[in-house]
Parts: structure tokens; sequence; C-alpha cells
């Protein structure tokens, strides 16, 4: 999935764990309205889509991207932050249309499951 492929009212989900919804052409220009951060708290901020990579990575917030994407099947439901709540996006007429697959790990979380130190080499 890439930064085009998103519609207004998509529900994202950041690898911060904050949500946001999608607002193709607010105001002249494409933006994510953030509005819950990863302890469930509301949140008020913008940021463009200018912001945005293509691979859905935000280029002045290292480390950070988009990794999960929601999308609504019903026109009733555009614009539900229900999810978040919840976790339940199906019941509130949302379906996931994108997930990253890659997993995360710490160096620590290597060198348990190999029961060694771990030193990682190129190809």
């Amino acid at each position: 999935m890439t930064k085009h492929d998103l519609c207004t009212g998509d529900i994202v989900l950041s690898t911060k764990g904050s949500y946001g919804i999608v607002l193709i052409g607010t105001n002249g220009d494409d933006q994510i309205k953030w509005y819950s951060n990863n302890k469930g708290q509301v949140i008020n901020r913008f940021r463009s889509f200018s912001m945005l990579n293509e691979d859905l990575t935000f280029k002045y917030d290292l480390g950070n991207r988009i990794i999960k994407v929601w999308r609504t099947k019903d026109k009733h439901y555009l614009g539900d932050k229900a999810i978040t709540k919840y976790h339940t996006a199906e019941d509130h007429g949302f379906e996931c249309i994108y997930e990253e697959l890659i997993k995360e790990v710490t160096m620590a979380e290597v060198e348990e499951k190999f029961g060694c130190k771990v030193k990682i080499v190129k190809e």
C-alpha cells in the first residue's frame, strides 16, 4: 500500500500507537487528523500528506510509519472513530485493508531466542 491508496475516511494506526483519520482534499491539502494516542488519550494533531513518504513512513519522524489501515464498507460509518475504543473494526463497518507484516524485535529478544550474544552482519 502507498499513500496514494489512502482514501477519505480511512482509519490509520501508526507504529507509535496513534490512530488517525485520512482527509483527502481538506482545505486544499490531503492530511491525517490524529485523534487518539497509544494511551487512548484524545489528541488533536494534523499531519500533511507532504510529510508522508510514498511507503507510509514519515519524513521527519524516523521509525514511525502507518502500519495498519481500515476502510469502511458502509458510508454510514465514514469517519467513525469507535474502532479505537472497541478494537473491533469489523463490528463498526470497517475492514482491515492493509497491515504491515514486518515484526520488530529488539536485540535482547533476538539474543534470548538464540541463547547467546548476536552480531548482525551483511550478506
